[in-house]
């Protein structure tokens, strides 16, 4: 039968490319990819357009004049909905950005499409040909008369199928460029040949080998088709996606996420993808991604953060046997939020260098401990970085969070705000300040054998949502410091010490809050050179006090014309001092 030839023209084409000139079928079709390695991660990389990114009108269809019509007439961000089953009278050219709703119906075809020209002399090869980036939903089917065409065609763009059954003829769908996205729906070949469904699935050769067309499946079921070794690319392809299996039940397999992935990459291309490792996740996060961690989690060694991440925790302890995250060195500017959950580390915690920029947020802890090193900081924080720390930061050793005092370290800010907690235990202070910057005090808790200590930069404690909380609880062992480098511990809430560091002697502006040393002088300020303390040499005073409870009288040349220190119990308070004006005349009387 006539088309019975047909048929043997498409698998024909199959084997020998050199007969599809011959046979008019499109030689797009059939290559057989020499492409990547097959690895999943290979899937995951993003491309530049976003599959409808923006709500549009939905269009109600009935029959093929009404679907056609809006379709060609379609904005980006429209959805077009089938109310009807249509039988296609040509083939469908989506062009634009727009959700296809099959409304559990079905389209398909009665007439011959395949290498039928259209007006402009293009050869088709399926019933639906993309070019924008569309999306395919609603749990109705795409049906190709058998032994004719192709269900899907996708040219360049992205398409994404969430739901329906795509049956065509040799492919259910093919790419010949751009990203084809599928987290469900059921694909199968109404063709029965002796390839059998070998090309379900398919790109075109140099397209997959130079990166230009990309599959990643998340979801969905397949006939005699294995997503995650697919031989219609040679060699095989890994079309699932990081992070799930294929798992055959009769004929079919279905794709689905694989529980023992330990985090996953909420990606901009719409997939979320699995990794076995935290570094494996990281390394193949996209600029802008979320990684997170799906179960506690230990790993070995230092991560690397080379792009711009949220690292979501999930409620979850990450455990590394090593310092945590180096974050800008590869890569300048690089920014990092953490969030909800528990970091733990032997080492220093998170190193920020080349203007690198972190987020701590409310509900994530980060614990330093000395078990490898005595530099056991919580956050480093160097070279122009600047830090918000609303979250709990906590180290057994040196500073919770700390700079470094070496020319061209500084230049750095950061940021403390109301509910965060900055904790040294231990012998260990909460931060430790030897740079050039601004720190600026907005809140929160800060406590250790100092609370703060500043060799270098300017220091400003606001009152912002709510009073800081600054507390030194250790004593005065300056005599044992000797003359290196480092803190020097003199046991006060807020110590300021001139030792002719390059980032410049350090000034406070204190305006609120609470500062208790319990053994110490609460705001402590002097020099220091060659392993001794000696009196305050600057011109300008180290502090300028105009707000905030301090257990210990602050000295006088520290407070603010205008204002005083009064004693309230045990601790004094520097408060404004109140106007004695006489009391006017009062205005003169009328007597009548």
């Amino acid at each position: 039968m006539e088309k019975k030839e047909n048929a043997s023209k498409l698998i024909s084409s199959l084997v020998a490319l050199s007969l599809a000139t011959t046979l008019g079928v499109p030689s797009i079709a059939l290559a057989e990819a020499t492409g990547n390695d097959g690895e999943a991660t290979v899937t995951q990389q993003s491309t530049n357009e976003e599959a409808v990114a923006q709500e549009g009108a939905v269009k109600e269809v009935s029959t093929f004049t009404e679907l056609k019509a809006a379709i060609d007439s379609a904005a980006n961000g429209d959805t077009v909905k089938l109310l009807n089953d249509i039988e296609l009278d040509q083939w469908l050219t989506i062009d634009a950005d727009i959700t296809l709703d099959l409304n559990g119906k079905t389209l398909s075809n009665a007439k011959d499409f395949w290498d039928v020209e259209d007006n402009s002399g293009n050869s088709m090869n399926s019933l639906i040909k993309t070019s924008g980036n569309v999306v395919i939903t609603g749990n109705g089917a795409i049906r190709a008369k058998q032994d004719d065409c192709y269900a899907i065609d996708l040219v360049e763009g992205s398409l994404t199928i969430e739901s329906g059954e795509i049956i065509g003829n040799v492919s259910a769908v093919q790419v010949q460029k751009g990203f084809l996205k599928i987290t469900g729906g059921h694909f199968s070949q109404i063709q029965q040949s002796s390839y059998g469904d070998k090309y379900l699935i398919n790109c075109i050769d140099a397209a997959w080998k130079d990166g230009s067309a990309k599959i990643a499946i998340a979801g969905g079921t397949f006939t005699r088709f294995d997503p995650a070794q697919s031989s219609s690319e040679n060699p095989a392809a890994v079309f699932a996606a990081a992070g799930y299996t294929a798992v055959k039940s009769g004929d079919d397999y279905t794709v689905a996420w694989d529980e023992s992935n330990a985090a996953s990459i909420d990606s901009s291309d719409g997939i979320k993808y699995g990794y076995k490792t935290l570094d494996g996740a990281i390394s193949a996060a996209g600029e802008g991604d979320t990684v997170t961690v799906l179960a506690d989690t230990e790993v070995s060694s230092t991560a690397s953060i080379d792009k711009n991440l949220v690292l979501d925790f999930g409620g979850k302890t990450v455990s590394f046997d090593d310092a945590g995250l180096d974050v800008g060195y590869q890569k300048p500017n690089t920014t990092l939020t953490l969030k909800n959950g528990t970091m733990n580390v032997t080492r220093w915690g998170i190193w920020l260098q080349n203007s690198a920029y972190l987020d701590v947020a409310s509900d994530m802890t980060i614990t330093a401990n000395s078990a490898k090193s005595s530099s056991a900081y919580g956050i480093v924080v160097t070279q122009g970085s600047p830090l918000d720390m609303y979250g709990t930061v906590k180290t057994q050793e040196t500073g919770a969070i700390s700079g470094n005092g070496s020319v061209g370290l500084g230049n750095t800010t950061i940021n403390v705000y109301p509910g965060a907690n900055v904790i040294g235990e231990e012998g260990a202070i909460g931060i430790y300040h030897p740079q050039s910057g601004t720190l600026n005090i907005k809140g929160g808790t800060i406590k250790g054998d100092m609370g703060i200590q500043l060799c270098a930069g300017e220091g400003v404690v606001t009152e912002i949502e709510g009073d800081a909380t600054i507390i030194g609880t250790g004593t005065d062992q300056r005599a044992d410091k000797g003359t290196g480098d480092g803190v020097i511990p003199d046991g006060a809430a807020v110590s300021i010490v001139n030792r002719n560091y390059p980032g410049g002697t350090p000034l406070v502006n204190i305006k609120a809050g609470t500062f208790t040393s319990a053994n110490q002088s609460a705001i402590l300020a002097y020099d220091w050179a060659n392993g001794a303390a000696a009196e305050w040499s600057a011109s300008s005073a180290p502090a300028t006090i105009t707000g905030g409870t301090f257990s210990s009288e602050p000295d006088a040349g520290y407070i603010a014309d205008g204002y005083e220190a009064a004693a309230n119990g045990s601790n004094y308070v520097v408060q404004r001092i109140a106007s004695i004006d006489p009391a006017p005349n009062p205005p003169p009387t009328t007597e009548t």
